[in-house]
């Protein structure tokens, strides 16, 4: 029965796709591939980047930004969240700066970095890592907030350690919290990562899109963003599974 679901499910995603396409091949014979590109014209292109060493390079310093920028907002984000969940007194100094940092757009940030860092490698990084540890931090916090007070009443009457109440209560209970910011982030850090190298430079695949605009090249900046849904797509089946 789960394996009929399965088989449905990905077949009506195949159709989507498929008429997708379809209407994309239709509407691209009515105008130039300045425009809009075929999808054969956008394959062929995509198949000459993966064979090219700047894709290669582009790809690795966006995927490495990127994962440095999430690792950073994880670990600072839950730490800040774990403070503020366990101390009234802390989550009200911390939680209105965090408030704060996440009102600030992601678009400011990039401008700031460029008056900060200039166009040096840790700009992008440093916008991703800012982007995204509200989002650990809240969900981190509200784990903790929703902790069964029976089970820390129960610990307490074992004079259970603290220590032990944080690793065997408090971690499983903001877990799937962590699980749920984990899922937002890498949707949202993927796009941001991408978002600062287009405006603040320094390599990667952002900086390829910058010049294929530039010269008018819009079949690169289709296949790179072919290339773009499909690894954040690939990044968000991995993690559902993991997750699973």
């Amino acid at each position: 029965m789960k394996t009929s679901i399965t088989m449905n499910s990905l077949l009506r995603s195949a159709g989507s796709i498929t008429i997708l396409v379809l209407a994309w091949f239709i509407l691209a014979t009515k105008y130039p591939d300045v425009l809009l590109p075929s999808p054969i014209v956008v394959a062929s292109v995509l198949f000459k980047l993966l064979g090219s060493p700047v894709f290669w390079s582009s790809f690795f310093i966006t995927v490495l930004s990127f994962l440095m920028g999430i690792l950073l907002s994880l670990l600072l984000g839950s730490i800040l969240g774990i403070i503020a969940g366990l101390s009234n007194m802390l989550q009200d100094v911390i939680k209105p700066l965090i408030t704060l940092a996440q009102s600030i757009p992601p678009v400011s940030w990039m401008l700031f970095t460029v008056l900060w860092f200039g166009e040096q490698g840790g700009a992008q990084i440093f916008i991703v890592f800012v982007t995204l540890v509200p989002i650990f931090f809240f969900n981190v916090m509200k784990g903790i907030h929703q902790t069964p007070q029976e089970l820390l009443e129960m610990a307490q009457c074992f004079s259970v350690s603290r220590k032990k109440v944080i690793r065997d209560i408090y971690f499983s209970q903001i877990l799937p919290y962590l699980h749920s910011a984990l899922l937002i982030a890498v949707g949202m850090g993927w796009k941001t990562i991408v978002m600062s190298e287009l405006i603040v430079g320094h390599g990667g695949i952002g900086q390829q899109l910058s010049q294929a605009r530039v010269f008018f090249d819009t079949p690169t900046v289709f296949a790179w963003t072919v290339i773009l849904a499909l690894v954040g797509l690939a990044m968000e089946i991995f993690l559902q599974r993991f997750i699973k």
